[in-house]
C-alpha cells in the first residue's frame, strides 16, 4: 500500500518450518528476496544476513511486527534520504491487542 514503489524486502528467515516461505510465495507482486537460514542465525545474526542481501543505498530495518502506519511512510523514508540525511531514526507505536496505543519517547529524527 506505500506509494513509493522503488523498493526491495528482504527477509531472512530462522523458523523451523516452512510457514514463512508460504506467506512469502503468497506475495508475489511485491520485490521479495527471501533466504531461509540453513540453521537459525538468532539476534541480531538474522538482521546482519538481511543487509548483506541488501541491494540498495538505504536500508529500513523492521521485524516480524512491524508495519508503516501510512500509506506515505516509505516516501517520507525517501525524501529524506533524497535530502542527504546521514541517519534517520522514527518513533514507534505500540498497538496492543485491546487497541490502545502507545507512542514511544523518541522523537522524529533526521540527522545532517
Amino acid at each position: 500500500m506505500q506509494t513509493f514503489k522503488d523498493f526491495e524486502i528482504v527477509i531472512t528467515d530462522d523458523s523451523p518450518d516452512d510457514s514463512v516461505k508460504q506467506v512469502v510465495d503468497s506475495f508475489s507482486e511485491l520485490p521479495i528476496t527471501y533466504f531461509k537460514n540453513d540453521k537459525p542465525l538468532g539476534t541480531p545474526a538474522n538482521w546482519n544476513k538481511g543487509i548483506s542481501l541488501a541491494r540498495g543505498e538505504w536500508i529500513k530495518i523492521m521485524h516480524d511486527d512491524d508495519w508503516f502506519r501510512t500509506s506515505e511512510s516509505l516516501q517520507l523514508f525517501a525524501q529524506k534520504t533524497n535530502e542527504n540525511k546521514a541517519f534517520i531514526f522514527s518513533q514507534y507505536i505500540t498497538v496492543f491487542e485491546s487497541g490502545e496505543e502507545k507512542k514511544s519517547n523518541f522523537p522524529l529524527l533526521w540527522k545532517d
